[in-house]
């Protein structure tokens, strides 16, 4: 399952926002049977922090066509298993 998106405005950060939101597409993957999470992250600090405060890893595997459309992001893979 790829999760697309995920951002919180700055103005409202730091209040558990992100985390909710991360929470319910961990559920709803697990909900339709996916095994893990595809993130391809913008390289900001923040983003990456986010991420792998989450549990997300970078992955040694990416997905080749989605690493070449965003050739500047991260790639990383949170297990759902």
């Amino acid at each position: 399952m790829i999760l697309d998106l995920i951002q919180v405005d700055k103005n409202f950060r730091g209040q558990g926002i992100g985390r909710k939101l991360w929470e319910k597409a961990v559920e709803e993957a697990r909900l339709n049977g996916a095994r893990e999470l595809y993130i391809s992250a913008c390289p900001s600090e923040e983003t990456i922090h986010f991420y792998k405060a989450m549990g997300a890893e970078v992955t040694d595997n990416p997905i080749l066509s989605i690493a070449n459309d965003e050739p500047d992001d991260l790639q990383l893979v949170y297990s759902l298993m």
